[in-house]
């Protein structure tokens, strides 16, 4: 086993063998009892560990209640969501009924502009085109998935 690996499965395992792999357990011992450096290196992993389990950690006496007694941030509005405030301030339930529906027209209208101005040729088709068969082998054959991200 080399030295590299051995401090790599010593600061991923620790400094107990029965916590190593049990596929490089063995070698990990055998590396031990032969390589000296090694055997200060898992020396001083176990000073290490025993110094950590030796510290006491802090308390934080009323922590719980201090953050539950904590305010919530300010709620940041949306874009649309300020735009719709700018346009139809809010004042009374009646006012708020319009509001949801112009809300809700909102996509269909923009959808209908977008749609007016992107018109295809493709909706007039012509029969007495003669390669329009033709014309739709190719483009079957196109690799339209060009540029999508897949995972």
């Amino acid at each position: 086993m080399k030295p590299e690996t051995f401090t790599e499965i010593l600061e991923t395992y620790g400094s107990k063998p029965e916590d190593w792999p049990e596929a490089s357990r063995a070698a990990c011992q055998r590396l031990v009892a032969q390589d000296a450096h090694a055997k200060g290196l898992l020396d001083q992993f176990e000073r290490l560990a025993v110094g950590l389990d030796s510290l006491e950690p802090p308390s934080f006496e009323g922590l719980e209640k201090r953050i539950a007694d904590q305010s919530l941030p300010p709620k940041r509005q949306e874009l649309i969501e300020s735009l719709i405030h700018w346009l139809l301030p809010q004042s009374s339930p009646t006012q708020m009924l319009w509001r949801l529906g112009i809300t809700a027209c909102l996509p269909l209208v923009s959808g209908m502009i977008i749609g007016t101005l992107n018109q295809s040729d493709l909706i007039n088709i012509d029969d007495n085109y003669p390669y329009w068969e033709d014309e739709l082998i190719m483009l079957s054959l196109n690799d339209l998935s060009e540029g999508l991200d897949t995972p």
